[in-house]
């Protein structure tokens, strides 16, 4: 039976490296139920705001398969995965903070620099910890507990960030939309750099193994064949 090496990380320590999960799944709401409301309201014609956030998803969807297959790539002397967080968090951060603080009027072109920025360090940020925390155990059983506190950060950070508007409309009722995206911005903000400093103080990478190459057609047999794979994508459909 596959054993869990004895980094992988328990307790506390384990609630250190999935705490990241708090800050981007807190991130998925206002990006967009938040965002496109407040540019409209800033003068935006909603129409461009909602091409400007189409053509961003688009590029999303090239860049996550690339930085993918870089990420299994890379060697250092660091590990595989630390080198795209250290990377990918100030990236996201330049990239909230022009979406969360914009200037007023806003810029177009700024709101579009601003997104991609945005989803190219979510990319190395989402991938880069979710990566390292399957290859944390070979243990299935460890690996969904894992995931599970993976999973539970993020349900809490979805939650938190939906009362923010909530608590500024008590506070401060005449802010509006603007001070809503601000409260969440700052939330996440402050918050990203904070738990993926824990999380790399909580968890060592384990040492790379090499992996036999699977040709694409098998891997796509391989996950059609999985049961318990089916049922998961067709809950994302």
């Amino acid at each position: 039976m596959p054993v869990s090496p004895p980094g992988v990380p328990r307790g506390a320590r384990l609630a250190g490296f999935a705490s990241p999960a708090f800050a981007l799944a807190a991130l998925g709401l206002p990006v967009v139920a938040v965002l496109p409301p407040l540019y409209a309201e800033l003068g935006i014609s909603l129409t461009v705001v909602g091409t400007i956030f189409m053509i961003a998803r688009f590029f999303d969807v090239f860049t996550d398969p690339v930085f993918g297959a870089l990420g299994d790539r890379v060697r250092t002397a660091w590990g595989r995965r630390r080198p795209a967080i250290v990377v990918g968090v100030p990236v996201l951060l330049l990239g909230a903070a022009g979406l969360f603080l914009p200037p007023d009027p806003p810029s177009e072109f700024l709101l579009v620099a601003s997104l991609l920025v945005l989803y190219l360090g979510w990319t190395l940020l989402t991938l880069s910890h979710t990566a390292w925390a399957a290859e944390l155990s070979d243990d299935y059983d460890r690996r969904s507990h894992i995931m599970g506190a993976l999973q539970l950060f993020g349900l809490a950070g979805a939650v938190v960030v939906v009362l923010i508007p909530a608590l500024m409309d008590y506070l401060r009722p005449e802010g509006g939309m603007r001070l809503r995206a601000e409260a969440m911005g700052w939330l996440i903000m402050v918050a990203l750099p904070v738990l993926f400093v824990v999380a790399l103080a909580s968890a060592r990478e384990p040492a790379t193994r090499p992996q036999p190459k699977l040709d694409w057609r098998r891997a796509v047999g391989s996950m059609l064949g999985n049961r318990a794979l089916r049922r998961l994508l067709l809950t994302n459909l």
